[in-house]
């Protein structure tokens, strides 16, 4: 492939280029044959007429990116002396590269393929940035092990969350009420697919102020369903085999109905989907959209276990007056008893209308 020609090409339009700005992409990730999700319910959608199962349990969540991500900038050291290729271009962490050539990319190893083929020539790479894609064209280094651009990338992460609640008709899923950030760059992880499966918790790290506590464990060998879309509001997807300890059908209740006062959450900390004793101490209907409410830990059993909330309880389900009103967020650093909540109106709201809620039957 003649990467040289393309690129003359490609700096030939580049004020076209430059000017063809796409709308923001959509946070729901590609699905698995490459097409996208479209987010969100209508607004006229009425949840109270909707019916889920409450999850609760932990389950573990590997996702592979859609492009790949970049997490930092660097020198090449060449014939010549050490070069940044990549950061002269324009390129900067936080940018997820889409393509080289007219090659696309979707891992680590093809970006490296797609540099290595173009034996040092200017070289056509696109990239997306807050949505928008851009052309650029560095020229490939030699160090002695090949041909570099200067950046360091990732194609995939993995982590532990819970559940918040599973559709009995078509076992899709909702959980952990945010979305997968990637550690580096703080950008929402792009998603093209994902696998979920179960996870066999070893231990839990107890949560104290200034510390948060964890679960601890390791993902069962197996896929159980297929994670679809990454976004805000919380990670989306469908199980292929309806899991464990999946408790009753349940109402949801919109975020007007949600109110100070005692509450439940279900997670998985003693082997099972368990209910623990909480309180709602404070609502914020206008503030951060994985924020709306400050839940409070008042089970002893619970507070003795995990000494709060830890990472790995993001999603559990919270249950007020019989109805599920939303889901763990995050853990208060300064008091791990504390956390956030998001309304699971927003959390249902927020994923795509093929995989939210169908509409219960009447009576």
């Amino acid at each position: 492939m003649n990467y040289g020609n393309i690129c003359k090409k490609a700096i030939l339009s580049a004020v076209s280029a430059v000017l063809l700005l796409s709308a923001p992409l959509s946070a729901a990730a590609a699905g698995g044959d490459g097409s996208r999700l479209t987010v969100g319910l209508s607004e006229s959608a009425d949840i109270t007429e909707m019916k889920v199962y409450p999850g609760g349990q932990t389950f573990g969540i590997k996702l592979q990116t859609d492009g790949v991500l970049v997490v930092g900038v660097g020198e090449v050291s060449g014939p010549g002396g050490n070069v940044t290729p990549a950061a002269d271009a324009g390129i900067k962490a936080g940018d997820i590269i889409t393509a080289v050539g007219d090659e696309p990319v979707d891992s680590i190893l093809s970006l490296n393929e797609r540099i290595s083929e173009s034996e040092g020539k200017s070289t056509l790479v696109t990239f997306e940035r807050d949505g928008i894609s851009h052309t650029v064209c560095p020229i490939p280094v030699d160090d002695g092990k090949g041909y570099k651009i200067g950046v360091w990338v990732r194609d995939s992460t993995a982590g532990i969350g819970t559940l918040t609640y599973i559709i009995p008709e078509t076992l899709a899923f909702g959980g952990l009420g945010h979305g997968i950030y990637d550690s580096d760059t703080g950008i929402l992880m792009p998603m093209k697919r994902g696998c979920v499966s179960d996870v066999i918790l070893t231990g839990i790290k107890k949560g104290k102020a200034g510390a948060p506590g964890e679960l601890q464990g390791y993902f069962g060998t197996a896929c159980s369903g297929t994670a679809l879309s990454n976004t805000d509001s919380g990670v989306y997807g469908i199980f292929s085999l309806a899991p464990s300890g999946s408790d009753k059908l349940i109402s949801l209740a919109p975020e007007e109905d949600v109110e100070i006062g005692n509450a439940e959450i279900i997670c998985s900390v003693e082997g099972s989907a368990k209910r623990y004793k909480a309180k709602i101490s404070k609502l914020d209907t206008s503030g951060e959209e994985t924020r709306n409410f400050i839940i409070e830990i008042t089970d002893p059993a619970l507070l003795e276990i995990t000494g709060g909330i830890v990472q790995g309880m993001s999603g559990s389900p919270v249950i007020q007056h019989g109805k599920l009103v939303g889901a763990v967020t995050h853990v208060m650093i300064t008091d791990p008893t504390k956390g956030y909540g998001i309304f699971i109106e927003r959390m249902i709201r927020g994923c795509d209308s093929l995989l939210a809620p169908s509409f219960a039957a009447a009576g």
